[in-house]
Order: C-alpha cells, then structure tokens, then sequence
C-alpha cells in the first residue's frame, strides 16, 4: 500500500506521497520577495529557517483566490524546503499501488506538466496525484536555494 496525503486545489482532489511531506502548517505570515517568481507567494519563518511558499494553484495554472483559514502549507521533504499553499487538506489515503494510472493514460484539470498520475476510487472518484520533482524542479529550485542559504 501506498499513502498519500490528500487535499483540495479549485474544487479538484489532489495528493501527494507521504514520504516528501515534511510537515503541514497553518498559511504563515509570509515576507514578499521582489522580483520572484509568479507562484512564489514569499518567504516564511519555519523554525528558524528561510521557508519559500509558493502556490500550486499557479504551479498548476489554476485561477488564484485569495487564501482563507482553511488554507494550508505544505512542506516537503527534501534537500530544498518548500511550502505549498493548497486550499484545504483532506486527510491521508492509503492505496493500493494498481489503483494508480499513469498520468499519460488520462486528463485531468491539473496542469499535465506536474501530474504523477490518478488515484481511481469507487464511485468514479479521482484524485490527481502530484510530481513533486516537477513543481520543485526549474525555476523553483534556485530560488528556493537561494532563499534558504540566506
């Protein structure tokens, strides 16, 4: 079995492995960078280091409103910190690794570029799961990089 931590991204379902989730946190007073990225949403304070907070809502080319206390921050694990500002998290999933297909064998609302692939459950539900590598990688990790060695 695979576990997946769940959440909400414009209406749609989505997830990430467990196993790069470090932590998930309340949406943090965050210090705007000039100049950064689009999705760079700022930086925070996370024990004591530099923590860059970027939406996946525009990682994933999706409308962005504004954040609300049922947002979160998602963590992930890694030689990069980076937090994800996500609508809401629904909770942690496990799944048997067949009930995943591949991200090329269907469309979803996610952004392709950063789609792993679809968890099917019963009733016809989907969650899209999320490339970490790919929303890191790019533009993303330099700045994070950068941010946190200050």
């Amino acid at each position: 079995m695979s576990d997946y931590v769940t959440f909400e991204l414009a209406g749609e379902r989505c997830a990430f492995p467990t196993d790069r989730v470090k932590e998930i946190i309340r949406m943090p007073e965050v210090v705007r960078v000039p100049l950064g990225p689009p999705a760079l949403v700022g930086l925070a304070d996370l024990h004591g280091r530099a923590l860059p907070v970027v939406s996946l809502r525009v990682c994933c080319a999706m409308e962005q409103p504004e954040q609300d206390a049922t947002s979160r921050v998602i963590v992930m694990d890694g030689d990069v910190p980076l937090g994800f500002v996500v609508d809401r998290v629904s909770g942690v999933i496990s799944v048997d690794p067949s009930a995943v297909d591949p991200a090329e064998e269907v469309r979803a609302a996610v952004h392709p570029d950063v789609l792993a692939g679809v968890i099917r459950s019963g009733g016809g539900a989907m969650t899209a799961v999320l490339d970490v590598d790919r929303l890191i990688d790019g533009r993303y990790r330099p700045a994070a990089t950068a941010r946190s060695e200050a």
